[in-house]
């Protein structure tokens, strides 16, 4: 059966929709459909291309289609066009007119759905809430005042506040406001919920020329601007723009001849323009996603839902009932995904519903409660669209019952497999890929075991891993599913169960680098192979600087390298910052020493980000160093694990090469030990030269994120870089599948230098991820890693696990299929002979190059050679002497601190050529004046040669003026940054604030110019030299908090007036035993809050005890004076 997935055309394949196609097609069951890929152009032509115009490669061939004769070419058609061009329900009704059925609602059904306003306003009516909403129309906006708006807003409703287009254009135009979130906000959501975008003129023109182009890449993305095509009004006349660039240009054209007082009025250029804009207030609880699907006898059929935030749900049971009586009651065919909002009080609050969401794959998951495959479930939508298209389009029905044939029929392969995985989110979503790639290849469900408690391995059930709970027997899904596909589900084994039971499977491994080296090594003891490299290589490449010091032993170039052990770093951290210093230069890179691998590679440029990466990396359990993550710029979602050693890494800077690229090589290792391996290299990419450190969102993608951006290294140097790759694969014993990271240098006289960085034996199968081919989809290169990996494995059925009870019965026993048997190992005699053949060829070989080398015929051919050699130099070297008049030269004068117009003038009088080469201001030196010169002076050289200078430039150059939260909002690191950027600094205003740290900036001047925080975070330039004014806080008062003195002992008690700059004045009590007395009064009384002016006199009133209510003392506890053991440390050398 052949699935037409239509998608967009190419400056729409992006973001979403991409990963929506790419996620469908990974998906289809390749034994029952045939994936046919179709662009729609913006002119609404069809056009039949190949699975690479998903992964944004160049196609190989492409074709016209038509509309009518589209049934000749697909059986069904499976839309991926989130917005109002796949969901306005205008493409269905071609489709029905084309005769294809489709996936989804009807065209009725996509009109209201896609119109939020409308379908919020059909919820009350069938007994259904929508959230508390209130309603903007575009006329009302436009003639209105803002201020007025946010006013009605902040009056109905309670924040945050959810501000979205009343007209479904996706996720374009969502915006959600918190609390700290002012008019000017509240006027950008709405202006971008009515798809417009108001630009002055005068703003455009302060921009520089890359803030121009980054704000018109802004505005066409579909998901964080307006999206593509756009228009622009201005001057009285609309222009459209299909892409940024030239949108860009037209900008830059019309400002360029305006005023400043015009603007530009930007918005997206729409079919079905939304008139109205929704403000909800989202209520408190968990936000959710539905599928709902139709039985094969027509009833609806919903999912467990899916939790798409950080709040779990509470009612699983009642949203599942109130999605399909929502369903029911709308009057949906095919299927549909409602997404919403479950209330503290369990009660479901309905946003939406579509067709098309942008996480199907994930909804898909859901399937595994049931006890079928996601691929299965997408099958399921399939039929279910089928039967809903049966009524509408002739010959739909016959389509479906040969689809449930071909269904109940499916042949299935034997070959076993099984993934072990770790309980860690980067390995679970590889085990969740992996899964359905082997599934979507046709094989037997894989069996799926985690490490359990005491180091056992655990076989679970698929619906714990994709949604985290087990399997439901019996429960609405699985019946339909059941009826749909016309088999039972797969009956999953759990339980605890050896590796020895996996004999004759795949296996695969998903691991962290500690799990993986025990599996490794306990699978190797039992002579069965895997996915990934020895125990031996794992533990090697387990430690960062060890696995590097391996390579660099053995010859290999690497990266200098220092490790830092957490005990030295804090007995003295300023030790260990001077150490660093002194053996590597800046720019450095931070990693940890074991594990964690690229998600915790963190790049130091100067030596505060080196403070704060340390700090960040030894900090004491449970702490989270909040202003070092600020300071190195590290997302909260980023994982910067506490570890106990470190390695920092000399960043690589390509010196002298003509061309130099980061690169990233995967290769399979199979057969064989060290030596005798077969390598295979599956992937070799090349990063630009910025990528120096790839952010792990682009090295370890997940479901809802892009392939990362990466380009085929090139050919001709390939070839030359294998074997020095393969060098290293052998020294470490790689095998398997493994990543080798390294730099590339070339240089003009044609050599390379490969400096390797980093080794990667445990990679989660992640589709897009750049070490496995992002160009395919993942079950490609996953079925190339298992032919491979087990080119000529007999297939076998999978085995049940190890359950801790009787004896099977007779019947089982006879059903269960029989091990294939252990490969036979060759007999030491044999292997003996192979090494006597082999020292024999040697031998043989050697005996005849020497005699080759004693031939007169070789002897005199290179005596000839080395005569024409000795000829051609003293030829060459007698020919320099002649043209270069050899010996003739005169003095070279001194130019430096001349002018660069009296220099020019000097240097002509001597018949010399002066070129100013380089130029540079410098506020501090004479303009126009030299200061280098090459060659120097004084020195001999030839009349007419060239002398090259450096000079400073008379005019100051622009420079962008850093953010105040570069500087963490402190004057004295902002003045420190504005130094080096040849700014001059002073203090205009001191305002006294005690919620701010002292001298935090608030705001400054620039030729009487106030600047503030915002302006600085769209872009402010000024000229080198110039002076900035600040307004910065200071915290000194002449009061102090009165201290409560009441239980305190009397030493005490002194100590924290004088700590707090007052007076101790009268001790009443216990005279002669003030050192054992305590205090039960005090004047001034204590009051939580009370300042008083420093200097103040304190009286005491003493008693011998305690006084009665007082808390007693906190026992003491006794320090642990052990310190870290340092064994292993090992410095560059």
């Amino acid at each position: 059966m052949k699935i037409g997935i239509i998608t967009g055309a190419p400056q729409h394949l992006s973001g979403q929709t991409a990963r929506s196609a790419r996620a469908l097609y990974a998906l289809l069951d390749q034994q029952l459909f045939q994936p046919v890929i179709i662009r729609l152009s913006e002119a609404g032509n069809l056009w039949e291309t190949d699975e690479y115009y998903l992964y944004g490669q160049a196609r190989q061939q492409e074709r016209p289609l038509s509309w009518p004769s589209l049934s000749d070419h697909i059986d069904f058609a499976w839309l991926v066009l989130p917005g109002p061009i796949g969901e306005d329900g205008s493409l269905q009704e071609q489709l029905q007119q084309a005769g294809v059925p489709y996936n989804g609602l009807s065209p009725k059904a996509c009109r209201y759905t896609i119109d939020r306003s409308r379908f919020s306003e059909l919820l009350p009516l069938v007994g259904a809430l929508p959230p508390p909403t209130v309603k903007v129309q575009r006329e009302e906006w436009a003639a209105g005042s803002p201020a007025q708006f946010f006013e009605k807003a902040l009056a109905q409703l309670s924040s945050p506040l959810n501000i979205r287009p009343g007209f479904n254009r996706g996720a374009t135009g969502q915006t959600q406001l918190h609390p700290q979130d002012g008019l000017e906000d509240f006027e950008l959501a709405v202006n971008r919920a009515f798809s417009r975008e108001i630009l002055p003129v005068a703003e455009w023109a302060d921009r520089s020329g890359y803030d121009r182009q980054e704000y018109a890449d802004l505005l066409a993305d579909a998901q964080d601007g307006l999206g593509l095509p756009l228009e622009v009004n201005f001057s009285g006349a609309a222009y459209t723009f299909h892409d940024a660039a030239s949108l860009c240009q037209f900008l830059n054209d019309q400002a360029a001849q305006a005023s400043t007082g015009q603007w530009f009025e930007i918005q997206h250029l729409s079919a079905q323009p939304s008139d109205e804009v929704l403000i909800s207030t989202l209520p408190t609880g968990a936000a959710f996603s539905c599928l709902v699907f139709q039985s094969p006898e027509g009833g609806p059929v919903a999912l467990p839902p899916m939790a798409s935030g950080e709040h779990p749900l509470t009612q699983p049971g009642q949203l599942t009932a109130a999605a399909e009586g929502l369903f029911e009651a709308l009057g949906l065919q095919g299927y549909a995904v409602f997404e919403g909002i479950e209330g503290s009080d369990g009660q479901p609050y309905w946003l939406s519903a579509s067709s098309q969401p942008k996480h199907l794959a994930q909804l898909l998951g859901q399937a595994t409660l049931a006890g079928y495959p996601p691929k299965d479930g997408l099958t399921a939508l399939i039929a279910a669209s089928l039967r809903a298209r049966s009524q509408e389009i002739p010959g739909t029905q016959a389509i479906l019952q040969s689809l449930q044939l071909q269904w109940a029929a499916r042949p299935g392969r034997a070959e076993p497999s099984a993934i072990l995985f770790s309980k860690e989110p980067l390995f679970e979503e590889g085990a969740r890929q992996l899964w359905n790639a082997l599934q979507a290849l046709g094989g037997a469900p894989p069996l799926l075991l985690q490490k359990g408690q005491g180091g056992q391995w655990e076989a679970i059930h698929a619906g714990m891993l994709f949604t985290g709970a087990a399997a439901q027997p019996g429960n609405r899904p699985q019946h339909a599913l059941a009826s749909w596909t016309g088999r039972p589900p797969a009956a999953e084994p759990k339980g605890k169960m050896s590796l020895d039971a996996l004999r004759g499977s795949r296996i695969w491994l998903q691991l962290t680098e500690e799990d993986a080296l025990l599996a490794a090594a306990e699978l190797e003891e039992l002579g069965l192979p895997h996915s990934s490299s020895p125990a031996s290589a794992t533990e090697i490449c387990t430690d960062r600087y060890h696995a590097l010091q391996t390579l660099k032993r053995n010859g290999l170039n690497t990266a200098r390298q220092l490790r830092i052990a957490q005990a030295q770093y804090h007995q003295a951290p300023a030790d260990c910052l001077l150490r660093v210093e002194s053996q590597l230069d800046y720019p450095l890179v931070g990693k940890p020493a074991q594990g964690h691998r690229t998600q915790a590679v963190v790049p130091l440029p100067d030596r505060a980000a080196l403070e704060a990466y340390l700090a960040l990396s030894f900090r004491p359990e449970g702490a989270e160093a909040q202003e070092s993550r600020r300071q190195l710029r590290i997302p909260h979602s980023q994982a910067v694990p506490a570890v106990a050693q470190a390695v920092i890494e000399q960043m690589v800077l390509p010196k002298g090469a003509v061309w130099a690229g980061y690169l990233s090589a995967t290769l399979l290792g199979a057969g064989g030990e060290r030596y005798g391996r077969r390598f295979e290299w599956l992937s070799m990419k090349v990063r630009p030269l910025a990528a120096t450190v790839l952010p792990p969102e682009e090295k370890y993608p997940t479901a809802a994120q892009s392939p990362a951006p990466t380009k085929a290294f090139p050919s001709a140097l390939q070839a030359q870089l294998m074997p020095v790759l393969e060098k290293g694969a052998r020294i470490l014993n790689l095998g398997g599948l493994a990543e080798i990271e390294a730099w590339v240098l070339q240089y003009e006289d044609g050599s390379q230098n490969v400096i390797f960085t980093d080794i990667n034996t445990c990679l989660p199968f992640l589709a897009g991820a750049p070490y496995l081919c992002p160009e395919q989809p993942l079950q490609l290169t996953v079925g190339k890693i298992a032919q491979l990996l087990w080119p000529e494995e007999a297939a076998a059925p999978p085995l049940q696990p190890e359950k801790p009870t009787a004896a099977p019965s007779k019947k089982t026993a006879m059903n269960e299929p029989q091990m294939p048997p252990r490969a036979e190992h060759p007999k030491p005699h044999e292997a003996r002979n192979r090494a006597e053949e082999l020292k024999a060829k040697a031998r043989v070989y050697a005996q005849e190059t020497w005699a080759f080398l004693k031939s007169p015929i070789f002897l005199k051919n290179m005596g000839g050679i080395l005569l024409m050699l000795a000829g051609s130099f003293l030829l060459i070297k007698w020919s320099l002497r002649w043209h270069t008049h050899h010996g003739e030269s005169i003095q070279i004068p001194d130019f430096i601190g001349m002018d660069m117009e009296d220099a020019l003038l000097k240097a002509e009088k001597q018949n010399f050529k002066l070129i100013a080469i380089d130029s540079f201001f410098d506020s501090s030196q004479r303009p126009n004046s030299i200061f280098q010169q090459e060659p120097r002076p004084n020195q001999r050289a030839k009349e007419g040669r060239t002398i090259y200078v450096s000079k400073y430039r008379s005019q100051a150059d622009s420079v962008l003026l850093p953010t105040l939260l570069d500087a963490g909002y402190s004057y004295l690191q902002y003045r420190t940054k504005a130094e080096r950027l040849d700014i001059s600094t002073s203090i205009k205003e001191r305002v006294f604030d005690n919620k701010q740290e002292e001298n935090s900036i608030l705001h400054f001047y620039h030729n009487g110019r106030k600047i503030t925080d915002d302006m600085l975070r769209r872009g402010v330039k000024i000229p080198r030299g110039a002076t900035l004014e600040f307004v910065i806080t200071e915290r000194i008062t002449n009061e102090v908090p009165l201290p409560n003195l009441i239980c305190k002992r009397y030493d005490e008690a002194i100590f924290l007036i004088s700590s707090s700059n007052l007076v101790l004045g009268e001790t009443i009590g216990a005279a002669g035993l003030e050192s054992q007395a305590f205090v039960y009064e005090q004047d001034p009384g204590f009051e939580p809050g009370q300042m008083i002016a420093k200097g103040t006199r304190i009286d005491l009133y003493l008693m011998p005890s305690r006084p009665s209510g007082c808390p007693d003392e906190a026992p003491s506890v006794p320090e642990d004076d052990n310190p870290l053991n340092e064994d292993g440390e090992e410095d560059f050398d």
